[in-house]
């Protein structure tokens, strides 16, 4: 862009302009000449016919002159005419009233008739006229003194170098059009700036220019008009000025054009451009202020108005009812279309919206005026609503990072308090009160370290960072399994586990570790919290291509808290908060239970516990 800087100076453009302008006027003139004696010449094509054509135009400019003057003053004078000619005046007999042509050789004519009335009477007249003909003399006698003459020859002369002016005259038209397309490319800019800019003519409005332009283009053309009264040095000199004026004009509009253009200011800066948006802010206020009844009774009785003028105007017949009839209904319909079509789009979003799907921010653009407002509502909405899930994920987050790095924090000492407690149970210390003491430093440090693994393992299963290697795990034989297990515990809490499972083996696709940490969880849960002497009944189902883990039992306190809450972190069902746990032993569960592809519900039913895993089955 810096190379070109130069090109972007004012000087440049005006000699581009004065250089376009010379080139285009010098093109068309000479395409203009060629092409006019080629007009001229007709299918014959020889110069002796263009040149005769010419002398005939430039005697039919004054032979109806000629005739309007005998019959006004009784002789053709015609001083007022340059040119060589001879004449005959006849009336409308046919009778000779003047002539100055002896009927010898002429090279061209032409004949016109003025017509006259002479009234006898009140009510009666008589037609007259009379006819001139005009006679140009041989080729060999004109001198070249008159404008019939310069017109003959010149003629004469574009006729026989024709094809040279077309070649000529075309490539000036190239070159003018060549540095046409550079002034377009300059229009605007200026050196040392890189945006273009808007002068004092560009900043203009665009419809007020071009009336302007207009204005001046009607007035040169009328000037030229008025001066076009036979061929004199004139009327050539006021067509050469009218041509300079106009290709002035001309290259003034079209660049004024391609900067407004570059700047965007083509419609922007226009007086109806302005009144059009002001009308448009004026009717978004009123619709933003007005209810939609509102707007639809404005719109409606509009509509009653204009029916009513228009009726009026074509007097009530019944052609231009129809006619009009089919008019409304051409404009309104495809305003009841799109009308629809909006309300279509707006209840499709809102369904999206209600069914928690991530569907994008409506367009407002297409939708009509009146649903606009609801659009841009539900967008604050969904935005809103985006905006806090974000917010709720970071708390997420930055809860997990927090959970994870305190805990690593405290696996450190707490490890070192493990082994000095390990050192001082070997000394074996003789001191009852000594090793009561170091049973107490040995359980809680125990709960602790299993405090802090659950909460690593919450964190890492709530996060989806724990790794999973699912491979073929039979259902049935691992309940049996963790029955065995927890047989033992089961029965010092007096608790009969019940186990009732299919015939044939159910299969799933499992890390069989981490399932097992889950089931071992809610049998954990099942220890702590359920009344003693009762039941508790493990079920496994196979339908559908799923299987279905069903555990029940009995509460040992009233449980006050619904089962998606028991499901949440740090929950535990007993308020008092006697027993051991970290409320975590569900929440760990369901999470290792999702990352398998399954789902944990729980259901509290009074006293009854009851909690549904589900797993894709291998078929």
């Amino acid at each position: 862009m810096n190379n070109l800087q130069w090109a972007y100076r004012l000087p440049i453009k005006v000699a581009a302009v004065f250089a376009a302008g010379l080139l285009a006027l010098s093109g068309l003139f000479l395409l203009g000449a060629a092409g006019g004696s080629i007009l001229l010449a007709g299918s014959e094509g020889t110069t002796e016919l263009a040149q005769k054509r010419t002398a005939e135009y430039f005697l039919s400019l004054y032979d109806w002159r000629i005739a309007m003057d005998y019959a006004n003053d009784g002789k053709a004078d015609g001083n007022y005419v340059n040119m060589p000619y001879t004449y005959v005046i006849t009336d409308e007999k046919g009778r000779v009233l003047d002539a100055t042509y002896d009927g010898g050789d002429y090279f061209a004519s032409s004949t016109d008739v003025y017509y006259w009335d002479e009234w006898v009477d009140e009510h009666t007249t008589v037609g007259h006229h009379v006819t001139a003909t005009l006679y140009a003399p041989p080729l060999k006698e004109m001198t070249g003194d008159s404008w019939l003459e310069l017109g003959v020859d010149a003629v004469g002369i574009w006729h026989l170098h024709r094809w040279s002016y077309c070649v000529v005259g075309a490539l000036c038209l190239l070159l003018a059009l060549s540095i046409m397309i550079y002034l377009y490319c300059a229009a605007g800019r200026h050196a040392g700036e890189d945006a273009p800019r808007c002068n004092a003519l560009d900043r203009i409005p665009f419809d007020l220019f071009t009336a302007a332009y207009s204005a001046i283009g009607v007035l040169l053309l009328a000037l030229v008009k008025e001066l076009s009264y036979g061929p004199t040095v004139v009327f050539f000199v006021a067509l050469v000025v009218f041509a300079v004026c106009a290709v002035g004009l001309l290259f003034s509009y079209t660049m004024s054009i391609a900067t407004r253009v570059k700047t965007h200011t083509l419609w922007r800066n226009t007086l109806i451009g302005y009144v059009l948006r002001g009308l448009a802010a004026g009717s978004r206020v009123i619709g933003r202020h007005l209810p939609a009844l509102w707007q639809a009774l404005l719109a409606i009785g509009g509509i009653c108005v204009l029916e009513f003028v228009l009726l009026y105007i074509n007097r009530w017949e019944p052609d231009n009812l129809a006619i009009l009839w089919l008019c409304e209904k051409i404009l309104l319909i495809p305003f009841i279309l799109w009308f629809i079509v909006g309300l279509c789009r707006l209840r499709n979003h809102v369904r999206g919206l209600a069914a928690g799907e991530n569907v994008p921010p409506l367009s407002t653009k297409t939708l009509p005026p009146p649903l606009r407002p609801t659009a841009e509502d539900l967008t604050h909405i969904q935005d809103g609503m985006a905006t806090q899930v974000e917010a709720r994920l970071k708390s997420e987050r930055f809860k997990t990072e927090l959970i994870t790095n305190v805990s690593h924090d405290i696996k450190t000492p707490l490890t070192s308090i493990i082994n000095y407690v390990d050192l001082l149970e070997k000394e074996q210390p003789e001191n009852p009160k000594m090793q009561e003491y170091l049973a107490v430093l040995r359980r809680q440090s125990d709960r602790m370290k299993k405090l802090i693994e659950d909460l690593v393992e919450a964190s890492k299963a709530s996060t989806g960072n724990l790794p999973i290697h699912p491979e073929p795990c039979e259902l049935g034989l691992l309940l049996t399994q963790l029955a065995g297990e927890y047989g033992e515990r089961l029965a010092a809490n007096q608790l009969e586990l019940l186990i009732d499972r299919p015939d044939h083996p159910v299969t799933v696709m499992a890390d069989g570790r981490h399932l097992w940490r889950a089931l071992d969880n809610l049998l954990l849960n099942v220890c702590k919290y359920a009344m003693d002497g009762t039941r508790v009944y493990l079920d496994l189902l196979h339908r559908e291509g799923q299987a279905q883990i069903i555990l029940r039992n009995i509460s040992r306190s009233p449980l006050h808290l619904s089962g998606e809450e028991l499901l949440e972190r740090f929950v535990r069902g007993d308020s008092s908060r006697n027993t051991e746990g970290s409320g975590l032993g569900l929440s760990i569960a369901r999470s290792l239970v999702e990352l398998h592809g399954g789902s944990l519900q729980l259901t509290v039913d009074g006293d009854l516990f009851r909690v549904d895993i589900f797993l894709p089955a291998e078929t």
